[in-house]
């Protein structure tokens, strides 16, 4: 029971790990756009006159954008991705020192269950991220604690990845880029 326990144990402080990376990824992202939205409203207030050549009412898309950073930073600094990647990093670290007792621990189960309920949860893509990671870049699979056969990554799994992957790479540099090109090439016509 202990080692079903302990892996456990293994397995979900490794899971954390991957939430805490995706919390700070989020957090990165949302100053990401947060700093291009502030960009444009820069180049907006700048080269009014030549946007307003191009783009009617160029003025009201200048005021709208105001707002929409103003909305923005307040929206996304709500969402405290870096606290929330903060509290998972602490649950890791503490069902790591439990995972090192795991010999001689006779209330590993209790300790882990208040480790538990003490810290917010993480997400399915996180667990599924933990499982192609060792599968198949690193090719040390993780057991199953009560079979110990090898966790295989699912197709579902390796397409939802690759799908969050696109999405996080598109919104996180693509359109930002193509945000800011797109306004210098209206100003440098």
């Amino acid at each position: 029971m202990n080692d079903t326990i302990a892996d456990n144990i293994w397995i979900t402080a490794k899971t954390r790990m991957f939430t805490e990376a995706r919390y700070r990824s989020y957090n990165l992202l949302a100053n990401v756009w947060i700093t291009t939205c502030s960009l444009l409203l820069i180049f907006f207030s700048l080269f009014t006159d030549e946007i307003s050549a191009v783009i009617h009412h160029a003025d009201r898309l200048n005021i709208a954008l105001s707002i929409a950073v103003l909305a923005l930073s307040l929206v996304l600094s709500g969402f405290r991705f870096l606290e929330t990647a903060a509290q998972h990093r602490e649950c890791y670290i503490k069902l790591q020192a439990l995972y090192e007792t795991r010999g001689c621990n006779q209330n590993l189960a209790k300790e882990y269950n208040a480790i538990l309920d003490a810290y917010p949860n993480h997400d399915d893509q996180d667990y599924d991220n933990l499982v192609i990671d060792r599968a198949i870049f690193r090719d040390k699979p993780i057991t199953d604690p009560k079979t110990k056969e090898p966790i295989k990554p699912t197709t579902y799994m390796i397409v939802r990845k690759s799908i969050r992957t696109a999405i996080l790479l598109i919104a996180s540099y693509l359109l930002p880029a193509m945000s800011l090109i797109a306004l210098v090439k209206i100003i440098w016509r």
